[in-house]
Formats: C-alpha cells, structure tokens, sequence
C-alpha cells in the first residue's frame, strides 16, 4: 500500500523523537536497550599513579647479603572496576635510568650494557592480563612485565590497601604488590653467581581517581 505525503511526515517526526529521547536517556536506559551490557570502560574508574606517595624497590643477593634499590621514575595507571575487582587492569612504565642503589658508581654500573642497556632500552613496563580474586582483599595480579627487550609473564601477589578521601577533595586508593624474577631471563645476566640471579621486587602505589 502507497503510503500518502501526511503519514510519512507523521512517520519521519516519530522517528526523529524516538532518536532525541533516546540521545538523552541516561546511561543506564541505553545499556538495557542494548540488553543491559555496558562496557568495561563505562564500569571501570580511571586512576593514575602518584610517585610522590608510591615506589618500586628490589633486592638482589649480593655473595652473602642482599642489596637493595629502587627506580625513582615511574608512572602508570589502574582502571577499577569496584564491584568486580577481577575485571580491573594496570599499566606502569618505568625509566630504567632512575635506579638508585645509593652508590652512583654501582648505579652508572646497571645503567650500562653489562645490566640494563638503559640507552637502547630506556624503559620496564607492566601490562595485566588478569586479575585473579584470592579472598581478604589478595589478589594474583598476571601480566606481561618487559626488560631489556624481553617480555616475559609475571603474576604479581597484591592486596588492596583501600579507597578513601584524600586532601584537597582527592579520591584515593592503595596498593602493594609484589613478586620474584630471574633476571637472567631477561637477558641480563652479568656478575653470576656471585650476584644473584633472583630478584625481589616489592611495589607500593597510592593512585588518584581522575575526573
């Protein structure tokens, strides 16, 4: 049947109301129209890493003691999905050039290609994979951890420290994680056996809710 010039505008005008009232549904309307689903990004808040209150430190065993250090450069960010922990996610890049051991003879040392090649590979990273629920706020952070050119899978032992206000209206939360590697694996294998190959290492991350 030939549809006459009145019912089509009568169509078109229902079509463009049926469009504007869905444009300003909330978000929640929308989701169920599509069958109730939102994205991870919809779900998850988005936290950045604060340097000042966080830090990344190791120890290595060095013939009969055990040497510390830390990198004092870094950033990275958590996305949180508060309802579901395990749908959560970490990125963190750290500059290899800003290790500290508290010997800046011994730090020039690591920074060289005997250790970490800090000119062609300026950079560690961390990407999770996964994050695994292990109950009393622990969990089994997995992730690909990338050094001196090679990327290996980690599972990082972490436990949530908490959210809570910061100042200045500064939405917080608290982690500390921590794992071993054999940094041999890494390719950097310089000074065996008498540095150890194992390494600590023990990370702490206050990050801030971004708007």
């Amino acid at each position: 049947m030939r549809m006459n010039k009145i019912t089509k505008i009568k169509t078109s005008g229902l079509l463009a109301f049926a469009s504007v009232a869905f444009f300003f549904q909330p978000a929640e309307a929308k989701a169920h129209n599509h069958g109730g689903e939102s994205s991870d990004e919809e779900v998850r808040e988005h936290y950045k890493i604060d340097p000042v209150h966080s830090s990344v430190d190791f120890r290595v065993r060095h013939f009969v003691n055990r040497v510390s250090g830390r990198f004092g450069e870094f950033s990275g960010d958590l996305h949180i999905d508060r309802e579901n922990l395990e749908n959560s996610s970490a990125e963190v890049t750290i500059q290899v050039a800003s290790i500290d051991t508290n010997n800046s003879d011994r730090d020039d040392h690591l920074r060289s290609d005997d250790f970490f090649d800090a000119e062609n590979y300026g950079e560690i990273t961390f990407v999770s994979t996964s994050w695994e629920d292990q109950g009393e706020d622990r969990f089994h952070i997995t992730g690909d951890l990338t050094i001196h050119g090679t990327t290996r899978e980690v599972t990082l032992e972490a436990e949530l420290l908490g959210f809570g206000e910061g100042r200045g209206d500064i939405y917080l939360t608290g982690w500390e994680a921590s794992t071993q590697i054999d940094r041999t694996d890494y390719g950097v294998s310089y000074g065996t056996p008498a540095i150890g190959s194992t390494v600590d290492i023990i990370i702490s991350v206050q990050a801030h809710l971004q708007d």
